[in-house]
C-alpha cells in the first residue's frame, strides 16, 4: 500500500476514535469534576452526596467493562457502539433537568456504563487497525481523552460568570453530541478483549507462572492506581476551590487536560528505551507527590503544578499498565486490567467519605499513599517483563480507563 494511502486510512481511524475518547471519557466521566463545586454552591449538593453520584458513574464504568468481558459483542459492533455514544449524550443531557439526586446518580450510572463500552470498543478496533503503525500513533488515541477533560474545563470556566450549574451541563452535553458525530464515522475492527491468531508465540508451559506472578501483581497496582486516583479524579477542583479563587479550580483542570493529551504519545516513546514497569513505577510515585501537593501546600502554584503532573500521569500510567499486560501475552489482560481498575475507583469515593467532613486535603492524602503503595507491585511485573524481554509485543494494545 501507498505510503499516502496509508496515511489517509490512519487519519480515518485516529480522528474519530480520539473524538468518541475525548466524548465518552474526556466529557462523559470527567466534566462532573469541575461541575461538582457549582453544583454544591448553586444546587445544594452535599460533600457525600457528590461522592454518591461519582460511585455511581464508577459503578456503571465496572458494570461495563464486566459486560464486555462476559459478553465481548457488546464492545465490537459498530451499531451497539454507536447506541453507546448516543446513551452518553443523553445522560449528559438528562442532568439539568432535575434536581432530584437519585435521578443524577442514574444518569451517572448510565454514563459510566456507555463510556467502558466505548473505551473499550475503541481499544479493540486500534488495536486490530493500528497494530502495524508506531506505537505513538495509538496514542494519540488516547490523547483524545486529555482533550476532552481541557474542553469540559474550558466549557466550564466560559459559563462559570453566569452562575448556572445547569448551563454548564447544556453546554457539555452539546460538545459530546458534536464529538459523537465525528466519531460515528468509526468502523469498530477486531475487539482486542480476544488476542489475535499469530500475534504471540506459543510458550512453554515452565513459564507459565513467572507470568501469572507478573500479571497478578500488575492487576494489584493496577486496582490501588484506580482506587487512590479516583480522589483527585473526583475532588481535586473542589479542594482547590476551598483555598483560591474559583476560576483556579477550573484553570487547573484544563491544565490536567492538556497535560494528558501527549502523555500517552510520550511514556510509548519511553518504553521503547526503558522497561514499562519501571517508568510505571516512576510514574505512580510522581503522581501520589502531584496528589498530595495542594492539600501540605495551598496556592496558586502548587495548585498548577498538581494539575500538571496529576493529567502528565494518569493516562499514561493507564497506556503502561495495559501494555505491559499485552507484553505477558495474557488473554483477554485489557478487560482484565478495566474491572480491576474500575474495582478501585468504585471504592475510592467510598474509601474518601470519611475524610471528607475534615475537608478534602485529607481525602486527597489518603488517595495519594494509596497511589504510592500502588508502586511497590511493580517490581514483580520489572521481573517478568524481564524474564520474558525477547517475546515482547512489538505493538502493545492499550485500553483501560
Amino acid at each position: 500500500m501507498k505510503p499516502s494511502r496509508i496515511i489517509r486510512r490512519t487519519h480515518r481511524i485516529v480522528l474519530p476514535a480520539a473524538a468518541a475518547m475525548a466524548m465518552a471519557m474526556g466529557i462523559g466521566r470527567f466534566c462532573f469534576t469541575p461541575i461538582l463545586p457549582m453544583m454544591q454552591e448553586q444546587a445544594g449538593l452535599s460533600p457525600a452526596e457528590g461522592a454518591q453520584l461519582a460511585t455511581g458513574n464508577y459503578a456503571g464504568y465496572l458494570i461495563g467493562a464486566v459486560l464486555a468481558l462476559a459478553c465481548p459483542a457488546a464492545a465490537s459492533t459498530s451499531a451497539l457502539y454507536r447506541t453507546w455514544n448516543t446513551v452518553q449524550v443523553a445522560s449528559l443531557a438528562a442532568m439539568p433537568l432535575t434536581t432530584a439526586v437519585p435521578v443524577w446518580a442514574a444518569a451517572r450510572l448510565l454514563s459510566g456504563i456507555s463510556s467502558a463500552l466505548v473505551f473499550i470498543a475503541i481499544a479493540g478496533s486500534i488495536a486490530a487497525c493500528l497494530s502495524n503503525r508506531p506505537q505513538h500513533i495509538a496514542g494519540w488515541v488516547y490523547g483524545g481523552i486529555g482533550g476532552g477533560i481541557a474542553l469540559s474545563g474550558a466549557l466550564v470556566l466560559s459559563v462559570e460568570s453566569l452562575e448556572n450549574w445547569a448551563a454548564t451541563w447544556w453546554f457539555c452535553a452539546g460538545a459530546a453530541s458534536v464529538l459523537g458525530a465525528l466519531a460515528w464515522t468509526l468502523h469498530l475492527g477486531t475487539s482486542s478483549t480476544e488476542p489475535q491468531q499469530g500475534r504471540h508465540p506459543v510458550r512453554p508451559e515452565s513459564q507459565a507462572t513467572p507470568r501469572r506472578t507478573g500479571f497478578a501483581a500488575l492487576v494489584l497496582s493496577y486496582f490501588l492506581e484506580g482506587l487512590g486516583y479516583i480522589i483527585a479524579g473526583t475532588f481535586l477542583v473542589a479542594l482547590i476551590r476551598e483555598t483560591s479563587p474559583a476560576w483556579l479550580g477550573s484553570s487547573v483542570w484544563i491544565l490536567v487536560g492538556l497535560a494528558a493529551l501527549p502523555s500517552s504519545v510520550l511514556y510509548g516513546r519511553f518504553t521503547q528505551s526503558y522497561p514499562t514497569a519501571s517508568i510505571m513505577r516512576l510514574a505512580l510515585l510522581l503522581q501520589a507527590a502531584g496528589m498530595v501537593l495542594p492539600a501540605v501546600a495551598p496556592g496558586a502554584w502548587s495548585a498548577i503544578t498538581a494539575g500538571l503532573i496529576f493529567g502528565g500521569t494518569f493516562q499514561g500510567i493507564t497506556t503502561l499498565a495495559v501494555a505491559a499486560g499485552s507484553q505477558l501475552q495474557v488473554p483477554r489482560s485489557a478487560a482484565t486490567l478495566t474491572i480491576a481498575f474500575s474495582a478501585g475507583q468504585l471504592l475510592g469515593p467510598v474509601a474518601a467519605a470519611p475524610f471528607l467532613s475534615h475537608g478534602y486535603a485529607a481525602a486527597l492524602g489518603c488517595g495519594a499513599a494509596t497511589v504510592a503503595l500502588a508502586a511497590i507491585p511493580t517490581l514483580l511485573i520489572r521481573y517478568k517483563q524481564s524474564h520474558n524481554r525477547m517475546n515482547r509485543a512489538p505493538h502493545p494494545s492499550t485500553a483501560g480507563k
